[in-house]
């Protein structure tokens, strides 16, 4: 399987999103693809669960490149496509698709790599990048959808945190500590926060 030429083609596309996409772009695949290695290797798997992992992290968010919502369809359309070119065979695409799929949110794996996958793609929340990672996020949302308040931003974060769960024993492992703290400095800010100030 090619997948260091297919690495170089998804990337050189990513870096066409447009600049309004402040978290779903470049940074939060290579982030991902990172979150994927660890997660593997702490999982222990072998070299072709590893590969078939990694494309699935390279190409989740490859859909963004069509539309902004039903991304992951589009994602798992494009790979459906794309990867007999690269030399992967029928049954890894279908398990890659199903990767790409399963980060649907809220996620709804079905096996093992489905799993690493969606803790892979959330491992922020547990990371040491969350603060400017939501804030990327944040100003995502104001120019796709609506903007939020200091305070409503805080309780949709904090609610978010406080009921996420990493799915594998390894996402807990490398992203668990990391999530209690980040939920800990969301609980402080969402305690300072003035909603009469804030709507000023």
């Amino acid at each position: 399987m090619g997948f260091e030429r297919l690495k170089k083609d998804v990337l050189s596309g990513l870096r066409e999103l447009p600049n309004q996409y402040r978290y779903h772009n470049i940074i939060h695949t290579l982030e991902v693809m990172e979150n994927a290695v660890r997660l593997g290797a702490e999982a222990g798997l072998n070299e072709h669960e590893q590969l078939l992992l990694n494309t699935a992290a390279l190409m989740h968010d490859y859909g963004y490149l069509e539309c902004y919502h039903d991304h992951e369809g589009k994602g798992a359309a494009a790979a459906e496509k794309l990867l007999p070119q690269y030399g992967y065979a029928a049954e890894d695409i279908k398990i890659i698709v199903g990767m790409i799929r399963a980060t649907v949110p809220p996620g709804h794996p079905a096996n093992r790599l489905e799993c690493l996958i969606c803790d892979a793609d959330l491992g922020y929340l547990g990371s040491n990048r969350f603060a400017y990672r939501s804030c990327d996020l944040r100003q995502e949302l104001i120019v796709v959808n609506k903007s939020l308040t200091d305070c409503e931003w805080y309780r949709l974060e904090c609610d978010f945190l406080s009921r996420f769960e990493f799915k594998t024993p390894e996402g807990r492992k490398l992203f668990g500590k990391g999530l209690a703290e980040n939920l800990e400095k969301v609980r402080k800010l969402l305690e300072t926060c003035n909603d009469k100030k804030d709507k000023k």
